[in-house]
């Protein structure tokens, strides 16, 4: 008798989170990010912020849909850094603020998740740079990052209930987010995320 009801739950949550061919169906989301810089002279995913944002997705099929979202995100890097003879010379935080929109292709395993995978446009808000606690404003912390970053961005995401579930993505730059200046490195964006969904 267990497992009979345990196995009518489970076709219920799959006849609700299934979605016809064809359809639209929007969300909101809010989480959080873990980052780092890849180039910036500072290693780890030491960098926390938040995310959140709109989205809606079209059933392309049963198996198939096509979504888009406008997301607000915090970005950055922060750790200590060392000169060429390993010496510890101080602690640098970056923050980088960017409005997200990313476009994805989405397959439906109405079983288990749904997967997806595409490119997201993200426009810099606001940058600034700290080092040893202080912020330090001039031409090449305040003008550093490009306006616009382009990157690959692949996702999962669990619905657990009609109306409630869990996505984790991961976001990388396919192109240096920092402007061209002699002797750096080229640095690009590296971001996982979790957020919590709710669908209308």
């Amino acid at each position: 008798m267990r497992k009979f009801i345990f196995f009518m739950l489970l076709m219920n949550a799959q006849l609700i989170i299934a979605q016809e061919k064809g359809s639209f169906r929007g969300y909101i989301s809010s989480g959080f990010t873990v980052n780092q810089i890849s180039g910036d002279s500072v290693s780890g995913f030491n960098y926390w912020g938040y995310t959140g944002g709109l989205g809606t997705y079209f059933m392309l099929s049963d198996k198939l849909s096509a979504n888009m979202e406008i997301n607000y995100a915090m970005r950055g890097g922060s750790g200590e850094q060392f000169n060429e003879f390993n010496v510890f010379v101080g602690h640098r935080t970056i923050h980088t603020n960017y409005i997200e929109i990313p476009l994805m292709i989405n397959y439906h395993d109405h079983k288990i998740a749904r997967f997806g995978a595409g490119l997201v446009v993200s426009n810099l808000i606001s940058t600034t740079q700290w080092y040893n606690l202080k912020q330090v404003r001039n031409e090449r912390t305040e003008n550093y990052y490009k306006p616009i970053d382009i990157g690959f961005i692949a996702s999962v995401a669990f619905d657990i209930k009609k109306h409630f579930g869990f996505n984790i993505r991961m976001l990388h730059s396919i192109i240096p987010t920092n402007r061209s200046h002699p002797g750096d490195e080229d640095q690009y964006h590296i971001t996982l995320s979790a957020r919590g969904i709710y669908y209308f």
